[in-house]
């Protein structure tokens, strides 16, 4: 049950991240940016494959742990940002 939380909240975690990338770039960009996106999101996997590789001790699991926690909670806050100064940005010019 927890896992498919995770995976359906992982899924429209990637669909607002689409969404607000199709809202905010320009149209002839959209292909740069997405592809600029699929790059880092394949050298981020490719990073992950590598400590998996690399550090396959059972002992050193916790490593691993605490990564993807710290990659996932600096994403949230670096989401939380962009909203917040995109909603901040919206409501100065709703305001005026």
């Amino acid at each position: 049950m927890i896992d498919t939380a995770v995976a359906v909240g992982l899924w429209m975690a990637d669909l607002v991240v689409t969404q607000s990338m199709q809202e905010s770039v320009l149209e002839s960009e959209r292909g740069v940016v997405g592809g600029v996106q699929n790059s880092l999101n394949m050298l981020l996997e490719m990073l992950k494959f590598a400590l998996v590789i690399g550090v396959p001790q059972i002992h050193l699991f916790g490593i691993h742990v605490l990564l993807s926690f710290s990659f996932i909670v600096s994403a949230g806050l670096l989401f939380w940002f962009h909203a917040w100064r995109v909603h901040r940005t919206c409501y100065r010019l709703c305001c005026l």
